[in-house]
């Protein structure tokens, strides 16, 4: 629609989008070339009132234990149809997941223990 800085541009969105702030910097602008396989319908996501959604953790497929003692996992997670692997903390997968990591469990610096870690 206009031009807002040097390198800053409000752009006319569609009504669906009215939530979406219209000014953008053009460097974070890409041209999207529309692939259908990656297309989310929107009526299948649900999100909550604090505008996020549940992950489900699927497995714990590898751990690893740094030089500086820190551990951390390959974690497998599904959201909807979708699955992706990401690397978590230790502390923060006990916090959020206590029930993987039993009190009498010992660190393992060799293999992961029956819980995955």
């Amino acid at each position: 629609m206009r031009r807002v800085g040097q390198v800053t541009y409000e752009l006319d969105l569609p009504s669906d989008l009215e939530s979406i702030r219209p000014i953008f910097h053009v460097p974070m602008l890409h041209k999207c070339i529309r692939d259908p396989s990656r297309v989310v319908p929107v009526d299948d996501v649900l999100i909550t009132e604090p505008l996020s959604y549940e992950e489900v953790l699927i497995a714990i497929l590898y751990r690893q234990v740094h030089r500086s003692r820190t551990s951390i996992g390959k974690v497998l997670w599904r959201n909807k149809n979708v699955e992706e692997m990401t690397w978590e903390g230790e502390e923060d997968m006990k916090s959020r997941h206590p029930h993987l990591f039993p009190a009498s469990e010992q660190i393992q610096t060799t293999a992961p223990s029956s819980s995955g870690w």
